[in-house]
Parts: structure tokens; C-alpha cells; sequence
């Protein structure tokens, strides 16, 4: 096909190399009756999508850019047409073994490596794309943080808002989700489980105790402690007691990981 430069997109979870039809020129895809013209940043991240089968919503979000770049006519059944043609033009290759020292620059001379953001594309130079890659190949933890910060900072400094209700953390964070697809790389939410510590637990569990010590002392107040009627404190109490005994399991969870 003309215009190809062998670019490609290594999927680190999956270890598969999709070979990418746009390059110099963009690739053309059927949506609906039409042809349309894709680019290979987004031919990227579709890629990503569509062949690492653990984004959830990929079609919801395959759907949305479609409709908002090309045809807003687009229907279930146009999209799907499109995901199996897309599936069915890809050369896609089995690796052994893969690193993020593995991940290909997509960004060019001319037009850098646009992120796409639905409608919109956040465009940064190929040597930004370079350095954010180099600085997730060393810490891949912080992967998305380090991203978040720079979107944020990029789109203040160019004065750049693609969707101003969002907010720009949102924006951030979604550019942030979006260059990690387009180079295949998988970032889970590791930090966020983090940040659940012994000590939030513990705190928890003291929320939880403080809520039933209200519950008892109003209810021997009012009498309710008294016959029958103090089942119906314990059942109002009970989601504090199954809260405790979660976070008990948790607690000793986190400690048998922190053994290993």
C-alpha cells in the first residue's frame, strides 16, 4: 500500500506486534458506505483497543471517534463492519518475549505524535514522545502520573482545552490513558491500590466503631435496647460489623504481602 513506512505498535500485555498501515499517508477504512482516511496515531490507538482485549468500553470508545471525525451517521452495525475489517487488514505477529524498551516512536518531523482525545488530537514533538517513554521505561509505576503532569503542564503552556468542562486533570489523565494505548502499553491502577495502606484500614475499622458506639447509645437512650426491639438496632448496625470483618481480611491480607 502506498505510503507505508512499516510502522508498527507492540501490545506489552498481549506480546503482539500489529503491524500499522498509515504511514506516510494515511490508511483508508470503510465506515458505513464511505472511505475515510485514518491516520496512524489513531490507527495506534484502535489498534491497542481492538487487539488487547482487556479495555473495557473499546467499542463504546471506537464508536465515539467515528462518529465525531468521520460519519455521524455511524451505527452498531457500521462499527462493527469496521472492527472486523480493521481485525482482518492487520498483520499482526506472536513475540516471545517483549520490554518497553520494545516500544516504537510513532511522532514524525513534521507533525510530532498527536494524541488523540476524541475529536480533537493533542499534538506534542517526537522528542516529547521520547522522553515520556524513556522516563515510563525507568519507572514504570509513576507511568501515569508522569504523564498526567505533563499533559497538564503541555496544555498550559500552549493554552490548549479540548473539552473545558472536563476540567484539564480530567483532559490530563484521558491524553495520559490514550499515549500509553497508542504505544501498547498496559498500566494498571497499581498506585490506587497502593495508597490503601494498614493505616487507612485502621482507620476504617475506628469510623466503623464510632458508628455502632452512636447506634447503641442513641438506641438505649430511646428504650429500643430493651425486648424485641433491640434486633432492630443490631440489623442497623450490621453493614459497620461486615464493613470491620472486610477490612480485618484486608488487614491481613496486606500483611501477608508485605511477608513475601
Amino acid at each position: 500500500m502506498k505510503g507505508i513506512n512499516h510502522k508498527y505498535i507492540i501490545l506489552q500485555r498481549r506480546k503482539l506486534k500489529i503491524f500499522l498501515n498509515a504511514g506516510s499517508e494515511p490508511w483508508e477504512a470503510p465506515i458505513g458506505n464511505k472511505w475515510y482516511q485514518i491516520d496512524v496515531w489513531l490507527e495506534s490507538l484502535f489498534a491497542s483497543w481492538i487487539f488487547d482485549y482487556g479495555y473495557v468500553g473499546y467499542i463504546g470508545d471506537i464508536t465515539s471517534y467515528l462518529a465525531d471525525r468521520y460519519n455521524k451517521g455511524v451505527t452498531p452495525v457500521h462499527v462493527q463492519h469496521f472492527i472486523d475489517y480493521f481485525k482482518a487488514s492487520h498483520k499482526v505477529e506472536k513475540l516471545d518475549d517483549c520490554s518497553l524498551k520494545d516500544v516504537f516512536l510513532l511522532g514524525d518531523d513534521i507533525e510530532g505524535c498527536p494524541v488523540p482525545i476524541y475529536k480533537y488530537d493533542c499534538a506534542i514533538t517526537k522528542e516529547d514522545e521520547q522522553m515520556l517513554l524513556g522516563k515510563i521505561q525507568n519507572n514504570q509505576a509513576t507511568a501515569k502520573k508522569i504523564l498526567e503532569d505533563f499533559f497538564s503542564m503541555h496544555m498550559i503552556r500552549f493554552n490548549q482545552s479540548y473539552y473545558p468542562k472536563w476540567g484539564d486533570r480530567m483532559e490530563a489523565k484521558y491524553l495520559a490513558d490514550n499515549f500509553l494505548a497508542m504505544h501498547g502499553i498496559r498500566v494498571r491502577d497499581n498506585q490506587i491500590q497502593k495508597k490503601t495502606t494498614a493505616g487507612d484500614l485502621w482507620i476504617t475499622a475506628l469510623v466503623c466503631c464510632i458508628m455502632v458506639t452512636l447506634i447503641f447509645t442513641v438506641a438505649n437512650l430511646c428504650g429500643l435496647l430493651n425486648g424485641w426491639t433491640k434486633w432492630i438496632v443490631f440489623f442497623i448496625a450490621s453493614p459497620c460489623y461486615f464493613i470491620m470483618l472486610n477490612t480485618s481480611l484486608k488487614y491481613s491480607t496486606t500483611r501477608k504481602s508485605k511477608k513475601k
